[in-house]
């Protein structure tokens, strides 16, 4: 599952903003492939920690597939989108200047 983690942190959901043209502004963005190994990173902690919280809960070994597959059917999709908004705010030097950035983190 983690390889189709990895091919779908390429989608807009993950790397940018589908326009209303329908093009997607996350091949804009400077910093993507540091983005996209931070995601990768930020989703291996995730599942990590639902495994160990997974064997404390189950008082017995849990496999880090098991805890990915609990992980992706119980709230992973919500993560994404605050991941990046972390990413943009945190992590990229070009926060300051960057549109797309910009636009992720504003509040509604």
């Amino acid at each position: 599952m983690l390889k189709q983690f990895l091919k779908k942190i390429g989608d807009p959901l993950f790397g940018g903003v589908r326009s209303r043209s329908g093009s997607t502004s996350g091949k804009n963005c400077r910093e993507f492939h540091k983005l996209k190994e931070w995601q990768a990173d930020q989703y291996c902690r995730a599942i990590d920690e639902n495994k160990w919280y997974m064997a404390e809960r189950f008082d017995r070994h849990v496999a880090w597939e098991e805890a990915e597959a609990d992980f992706l059917h119980k709230g992973y999709y919500g993560c994404a989108a605050e991941w990046r908004k972390q990413f943009c705010a945190h992590q990229c030097p070009h926060f300051t200047r960057c549109d797309l950035g910009q636009l992720f983190c504003q509040t509604d």
